[in-house]
């Protein structure tokens, strides 16, 4: 207030002179004395903001203050500046002979937070606007802040990878949507994450990208189901199917029956040599076979596939006579 020294005042006018050269408006002397100079210029920056003019620096104006300086909040966008101001503002009424409470303060403190969060200014507007409204819900606690400062770490990581930008803008939305879903859940973040930003998964097709998301929405916090999903959509085999048995590989891999041990041996038979080299006729027959036998006929069918019959593989080769393959 008027007539306080010392280098508080100080670091108020270097902040006044900050917002006023943005403003285009002449600086005021620094000299740490808070007089008549500095009040009116208190109150110039309180008449612009819509604070109570009375020309004091109290915690309403100090608050905003620092907000309207501070570099990340000035690299935002009007529109997430004007979301932030109107949110601030609303933390900042006051009423005649009223005194700023306690809860007010708290998400004035906690707005400021996500705010200036470096994180912040890289998201989309999308991502800002998303952040802001969950903050909203509960702007007085510090955990639920900090939640949301999470969220906007994470999001930023995902939206700003190279190879999640180069995803269909579809996918890139039901991605960010289930990072949203799973809030406060930092396991299934980081599973959202790895997927979205796996180079394998952006050279799959727009309608296998949304199953492999839907099927990691089954089981989000699952770490080793989502590496199964990887290990197994992104193996050079599984490339070189065609559309109809990638389908049929996703759909069996997101099904009830898969357990670790299943996932384990479709992705232990996909990989192998013999695999890659059948007919899509024969990969379809061996799909069909694994996924209607027992874990034991799982590995027994895999120890077939490395079999050979008179030097031919064993799962393909036809005898003597024979009208048919072993794996017909």
């Amino acid at each position: 207030k008027e007539g306080s020294k010392g280098p508080e005042v100080e670091n108020l006018q270097n902040q006044l002179n900050d917002w006023r050269a943005g403003q285009g408006k002449t600086p005021i002397g620094v000299d740490q004395k808070y007089g008549n100079e500095t009040k009116t210029a208190v109150k110039d920056f309180q008449k612009a903001n819509g604070l109570t003019d009375d020309g004091q620096a109290g915690a309403r104006t100090q608050d905003r203050l620092k907000l309207e300086t501070d570099p990340n909040f000035k690299s935002l966008k009007p529109e997430a500046q004007q979301q932030i101001r109107d949110q601030m503002g609303k933390y900042s009424e006051q009423k005649a002979g009223q005194k700023d409470s306690p809860e007010n303060q708290s998400s004035r403190t906690n707005l400021s937070n996500v705010a200036t969060d470096p994180n912040f200014a890289k998201l989309s507007p999308e991502g800002q606007k998303a952040a802001l409204d969950r903050l909203a819900t509960n702007p007085t606690d510090a955990a639920h802040t900090q939640a949301v400062k999470d969220t906007v770490k994470d999001r930023s990581t995902l939206e700003n990878d190279a190879n999640f930008k180069k995803l269909n803008a579809d996918t890139q939305k039901q991605a960010l949507e289930n990072l949203e879903k799973n809030h406060g859940n930092q396991a299934a973040k980081d599973n959202i994450i790895k997927l979205g930003t796996d180079p394998n998964f952006g050279q799959l097709s727009r309608t296998h990208q949304d199953k492999i998301l839907q099927a990691q929405a089954k089981k989000p916090e699952d770490a080793a189901y989502t590496q199964s999903l990887r290990d197994i959509t992104g193996s050079p085999n599984f490339r070189g199917m065609d559309d109809a048995n990638k389908t049929k590989v996703i759909d069996m891999a997101s099904s009830a029956k898969a357990s670790p041990t299943y996932l384990s041996n479709l992705d232990r038979m996909i990989k192998h040599d013999r695999f890659g080299g059948m007919s899509t006729q024969d990969q379809k027959r061996m799909l069909n076979v694994f996924d209607t036998t027992s874990p034991k006929g799982q590995d027994a069918l895999q120890n077939l596939m490395s079999k050979d019959i008179n030097g031919q593989p064993a799962l393909t080769s036809r005898g003597y006579g024979s009208t048919g393959t072993l794996l017909e």
